[in-house]
């Protein structure tokens, strides 16, 4: 989400409704799944960005074991503050958090 702000919405080529709706919405209705809604019954999946919150791009601290980027040492602005899957908070703050301490 990062790269779409700094890039897209922080420049004035998207609002932040359309962004979030080409990250979300419609790539659920393209892949048919029952996804990308905030709505009773839908799954509790949510990102939720600090539009203000900015940091540089440290393939060291990447969560996953792929390093490989084109965006090191770039400061993207937008980053995720926390973001639930299935209703459970598994990263706040930009840490994530052990399988115990998701709630």
């Amino acid at each position: 989400m990062g790269l779409v702000w700094t890039e897209l919405v922080a420049t004035g080529v998207l609002t932040p409704l359309q962004a979030i709706t080409c990250m979300t919405l419609n790539p659920a209705r393209i892949l048919g799944i029952p996804k990308g809604a905030l709505a009773p019954g839908s799954d509790a999946d949510i990102t939720i960005i600090d539009p203000a919150l900015a940091g540089v791009v440290d393939p060291a601290k990447f969560a996953g074991k792929g390093r490989n980027t084109p965006f090191a040492g770039r400061v993207l602005k937008g980053l995720p503050w926390l973001t639930m899957i299935s209703g459970k908070i598994v990263m706040r703050g930009g840490v994530l958090l052990e399988e115990n301490q998701q709630q």
